[in-house]
């Protein structure tokens, strides 16, 4: 995270600031989250695709018991058709990981607490995880896949769960953090924070000009709560939702640039429905364009979630008896059903190509399933076995 550019963002001082809770809970489509409501963002199971190629984060081992839960990261070069196993080492990683793309092909890992941890360690690395640097927040992270973010400028924010949340900037190599966002009453007196009826927060995100984003809940219908820095303070980002959403009330749940467009995916919940909306926007978080819904049954929840090299997403969604992955491959485009995705797939990832990755994990097997861009069924590309240490976490 070196070569900063966050003036707009260390130049806020303690200007306003947001409160934030650790869950890996969606919230009640049925009963919407009120602003005291701890922070519903998607699980930490995800992927990103950067310059240097495709990266996942997912949980492995006797998933469901805690101790034996170890979170692994994987990384498949660009141009390569199989993945390797680049978890950093020397961390207790039982909390779950979050990963950041910064400049270049920089990589950062965040560390979510865990047991007595009660800050997160960090490890970058700019050579695909064959080597990696450590670094430091002094506070834990929330979890939510998004709670860390670099931006090809340089510098990296962090949203983290001290004092019932702050947001804090690097402008080096991470090593250094100073608070930007403190508590949520001084941004709820905002007009921007009237306006949204800010409620928790759920991401951070630097745009390509090093300017911070911060994504949260809104109380007040149709809102979509992405907040972006300002030399004045703090001003709504993205356009209200209209037609059936604009009574919906807003969780962002993924909030990210790739240096020439920022992605976000925000649920839409009212009392009788949900949905996910993809919102695009270029530098300085203008120029915003949304997708078109995509509907949730009233059991579903997402599963994983997954953003691709330019402005693809996908999503994997379940109702706890089946999963479906749906696909965004573009602005403008419509979302798309891929085939049912194999037993046990916790991510899934999408390439320039179109090419389509489900990562499927049995304990401590790792089974790549590809589906291309005009395939109709999924084939195993690769069986990975992860070496896991049962019990050493106790």
């Amino acid at each position: 995270m070196r070569g900063v550019a966050l003036a707009a963002v260390l130049g806020l001082g303690s200007a306003v600031a947001l409160s934030a809770c650790s869950s890996s809970a969606s919230p009640s489509r049925h009963a919407p989250a009120a602003p005291s409501t701890p922070v519903a963002g998607a699980p930490l199971a995800s992927t990103l695709v950067t310059p240097a190629g495709a990266w996942a984060v997912t949980a492995m081992g006797r998933v469901g018991d805690p101790l034996n839960t170890f979170w692994q990261v994987f990384f498949r070069r660009a141009g390569a058709s199989t993945w390797s196993l680049v978890t950093p080492p020397g961390v207790a990683d039982n909390g779950g990981l979050v990963l950041a793309a910064g400049s270049g092909a920089l990589l950062t890992v965040g560390v979510e607490p865990t047991q007595d941890l009660r800050y997160s360690p960090l490890a970058w690395t700019s050579d695909g995880g064959a080597s990696w640097d450590p670094g430091l927040i002094p506070a834990g992270l929330v979890s939510v896949p998004d709670a860390l973010a670099g931006s090809p400028a340089g510098g990296a924010v962090a949203l983290v769960r001290r004092g019932g949340g702050e947001v804090l900037a690097s402008a080096d190599d991470a090593s250094q953090w100073s608070t930007v966002v403190t508590t949520r009453s001084a941004l709820a007196g905002t007009a921007a924070g009237r306006r949204c009826g800010v409620g928790a927060l759920s991401a951070v995100a630097l745009d390509g000009a090093g300017t911070a984003l911060v994504g949260g809940t809104c109380e007040h219908r149709g809102v979509v709560g992405i907040l972006v820095a300002g030399g004045s303070g703090w001003r709504l980002a993205a356009p209200a939702l209209g037609g059936p959403l604009a009574g919906a009330q807003t969780t962002v749940l993924r909030l990210a640039d790739n240096g020439s467009t920022m992605t976000g995916v925000v649920e839409a919940a009212s009392r009788d429905a949900a949905s996910l909306v993809v919102l695009w926007g270029g530098t300085g978080a203008s120029g915003w364009t949304a997708s078109a819904p995509l509907s949730l049954g009233s059991s579903d929840r997402v599963l994983a979630t997954g953003l691709g090299p330019g402005a693809e997403v996908v999503v994997l969604v379940g109702d706890g008896h089946a999963a479906r992955l749906e696909i965004l491959r573009a602005p403008g485009a419509s979302w798309t059903a891929a085939p049912t995705p194999p037993a046990g797939t916790a991510t899934a990832t999408v390439g320039p190509d179109g090419t389509v990755d489900a990562l499927a994990v049995h304990e401590s097997t790792l089974t790549d399933w590809r589906l291309g861009p005009t395939a109709a069924t999924w084939s195993k590309a690769q069986v990975l076995a992860v070496p896991i240490q049962y019990g050493s976490s106790q």
